[in-house]
């Protein structure tokens, strides 16, 4: 079949394109010209400018999420076969054993991590990446409760790692928010879920907690059993408690699953790591004031005695505004804290005012030429880039 991605940089679509291609299909697609971390692999995909996009009965349409409202939807829909992102997943991969990781932070990494251990697997990622084996059995999902779109798939299995309140330009209530969590459960045949970090109503599914396991310095230890993972922090090892549930469930012996650990490279901008002479640079997709102490408290674990700076890039208004507390206490754990300029999207009007006001209620500083000058001379400090939009580019820049 033939297929044309509207949106095909987008993280999810991309990673989608990526499985097409490799599955044999024929891919093509358009976008904005500017360049995105999740174009590798895209190389040999013809990728239109989104202001001269192709329209063709020769291919089927699968439009992002970030593209429903664009003027090249409305020509699609009156003349041409099309589908939404998670129409087109819900029909395409229902062959296969569906299992969707969900939560609010740390979706990407775990279903990287997972599909990196499960033979036999599809794996679509949120951060562009991809896996296809031979022989394939098991769908894997990163499935967003963003606007609802996770409850499009009805998973075999599915894998709640937290709920934790947020994309409150969507979600006006917490109560909202956990009630998508709740429906997205009821659709799933079988759901493991987080009791630790789930204030919701979880009585029909299968359960595990911080009780379930011991965690010290990288190692967790379940039943008896030794793991050594691939980062610190007991949330990453709660996440992976979450994994080992569903690879027991498929019977995945516990020696295989040591192996694999030991090859884990990591997912883009989780925890992606560079060392220039005596700094340790880390780019991280964290911009929820909860992600942010997680990742401080990693850093803590692995770099005990390093001086930590973070540089953060605040993600839309809305979400600035309902947590502004929240933000103002994580970000002061560190030993040194730096305001990004704030990244906003479609979702919203940039309100220059208000963006000020918030900066302001912070105190701390914006990042700029002189801070940077200033860092590049330091020794032996670590330096956290942390956001969800553009700051990975100053990362690269770094």
């Amino acid at each position: 079949m033939k297929y044309y991605f509207v949106g095909i940089k987008g993280s999810g679509m991309s990673s989608l394109a990526k499985i097409l291609l490799s599955l044999n299909e024929e891919v093509r697609g358009c976008d904005y010209l500017e360049t995105f971390y999740t174009e590798n692999g895209l190389e040999n995909i013809k990728i239109d400018n989104l202001n001269n996009y192709l329209l063709s009965k020769e291919y089927i349409y699968i439009i992002g999420n970030a593209f429903v409202n664009h003027e090249i939807v409305t020509a699609i829909k009156n003349n041409y076969q099309y589908y939404t992102y998670p129409e087109f997943i819900k029909n395409y991969f229902q062959k296969y054993i569906f299992i969707a990781i969900s939560g609010s932070h740390g979706k990407t990494q775990t279903t990287k991590l997972l599909a990196h251990i499960l033979d036999h697997s599809i794996g679509l990622i949120g951060d562009g990446s991809f896996k296809v084996d031979d022989n394939p059995k098991y769908f894997l999902l990163e499935a967003c409760e963003y606007k609802n779109t996770f409850l499009n798939y009805n998973p075999d299995i599915s894998l709640i790692l937290n709920v934790d309140y947020d994309h409150v330009d969507f979600f006006k209530t917490e109560e909202d928010y956990q009630l998508a969590f709740i429906n997205f459960m009821k659709k799933s045949k079988i759901c493991i879920i987080n009791s630790t970090d789930c204030k919701i109503n979880y009585q029909d599914a299968i359960t595990y907690s911080k009780k379930d396991f011991k965690y010290q310095n990288g190692i967790i230890n379940i039943n008896n059993q030794d793991f050594k993972l691939p980062f610190k922090g007991e949330k990453f090892a709660e996440n992976f408690m979450g994994i080992y549930k569903i690879l027991k469930l498929l019977n995945v012996d516990d020696n295989l699953i040591k192996e694999k650990l030991k090859t884990y490279k990591g997912a883009k901008r989780r925890y992606e790591i560079k060392i220039e002479d005596s700094q340790i640079i880390i780019s991280d997709y964290a911009h929820h004031p909860n992600e942010i102490k997680t990742m401080y408290e990693a850093l803590k674990e692995e770099y005990k005695d390093k001086k930590l700076v973070v540089i953060f890039e605040p993600h839309t208004i809305t979400r600035l505004e309902k947590f502004i507390k929240e933000y103002k206490n994580v970000l002061s754990l560190f030993d040194e804290t730096y305001l990004y300029k704030l990244f906003t999207s479609v979702r919203e009007i940039y309100n220059v005012d208000k963006v000020n006001y918030l900066y302001d209620y912070l105190t701390y500083k914006v990042y700029n030429t002189s801070i940077k000058n200033k860092l590049k001379k330091e020794k032996n400090i670590v330096i956290a880039f942390l956001g969800a939009g553009n700051i990975d580019k100053e990362f690269q820049n770094y």
